[in-house]
């Protein structure tokens, strides 16, 4: 069962990008021209983009590449209101 990034009264990010993460040159890619539109849908949505290495974990969080794109506003908010915590990265 998926957990979300939400827990314990925290929004769970990842310290690090992950070592495939998709916003990686080298990371895992999604198909050609695909990844604007992906982060596009979960902007409009105002959720968030899960790590996809963590995505069935206990412990889920949001992928820090997505982070550092500084557009969410759902993690500008949890950032603001001091509720936003980095997880260090899980190693697979």
């Amino acid at each position: 069962m998926k957990r979300p990034v939400y827990r314990g009264g925290k929004v769970h990010v990842n310290q690090d990008r992950c070592a495939t993460c998709i916003f990686r040159p080298e990371g895992l890619r999604l198909a050609p021209g695909r990844l604007p539109d992906f982060v596009e849908d979960h902007l409009r949505q105002h959720t968030v983009i899960v790590c996809h290495e963590l995505y069935e974990s206990p412990t889920p969080a949001a992928c820090r590449g997505f982070y550092d794109l500084d557009r969410s506003d759902v993690l500008r908010v949890a950032q603001r209101l001091g509720v936003l915590k980095f997880q260090p990265v899980e190693k697979s």
